[in-house]
C-alpha cells in the first residue's frame, strides 16, 4: 500500500513538473521568442528595438503564403533609422532562417535582385489574400506595393534558392511614411 502511494505521488509530481515546463515553454514562445510575431523580441530581431506593435493591422494566410502588417510608431522607426550601423546589422536571422541568404535593410534599388524578390513578395501577398485575412483588408496588396515603391521605405529579405526557383522568401518592408512594418513569408 505504501509503495503504490509512492508511485502515484511520483507520477503526480512528474506530471505537474511537465505541465509547468510546458506552460513556461508556451509563455516563452508566445511572448519572448524572436519568432513571436508582433512581440518585443520579434521587433528587436527586425529593427533592434524591443517594442510591441501598436496594432496588428492584418494577418493573411493561405498554404505557403503569410502576410503580417503591424503599426509601429514613426518615432521608433526614425530612432532605428538614425542609429549608426543599424541598417547593416538588422534584421538578425530567426532560427528558421539560419540557412537563408540575408539582405539587410536598404532603400529599394530596383536592381535585378531587389526586383525579383519584390515581385515575388507581391505575388505572395496576392496569394495570401485568397486565404483567410483577419481583419479583411481589400487594399492590402495596393498598400504593400505603394510601401515597397516609396522612396522613404526600407526593404530587407532573406531567401533560399534552388537554381532559378525561390524556395523560401521572407520579405520585409519598413514603411516610414505610414508607420507600418510588413512581413511577407513565402514557401514553395
Amino acid at each position: 500500500m505504501v509503495k503504490s502511494q509512492f508511485v502515484f505521488r511520483s507520477i503526480g509530481a512528474i506530471a505537474i513538473g511537465l505541465a509547468l515546463c510546458g506552460g513556461l515553454f508556451f509563455l516563452w514562445v508566445t511572448w519572448y521568442s524572436d519568432e513571436a510575431l508582433g512581440r518585443p523580441a520579434y521587433f528587436h530581431r527586425l529593427i533592434g528595438t524591443s517594442v510591441a506593435a501598436e496594432d496588428a493591422l492584418v494577418t493573411c494566410t493561405s498554404p505557403g503564403s503569410h502576410v503580417y502588417a503591424y503599426r509601429v510608431s514613426i518615432q521608433v522607426i526614425d530612432a532605428f533609422l538614425n542609429k549608426p550601423g543599424a541598417l547593416e546589422a538588422y534584421p538578425v536571422r530567426a532560427g528558421y532562417q539560419e540557412s537563408h541568404t540575408m539582405t539587410h535593410w536598404h532603400r529599394q534599388s530596383w536592381d535585378p535582385e531587389d526586383s525579383l524578390y519584390t515581385f515575388t513578395a507581391l505575388a505572395t501577398v496576392s496569394d495570401a489574400l485568397r486565404g483567410q485575412c483577419r481583419p479583411a483588408w481589400a487594399e492590402l496588396r495596393e498598400a504593400f506595393e505603394l510601401a515597397a515603391r516609396d522612396p522613404t521605405s526600407f526593404i530587407s529579405y532573406s531567401y533560399m534558392r534552388a537554381g532559378d526557383r525561390i524556395d523560401v522568401l521572407s520579405f520585409y518592408v519598413l514603411d516610414r511614411r505610414m508607420g507600418v512594418l510588413y512581413d511577407v513569408e513565402a514557401a514553395a
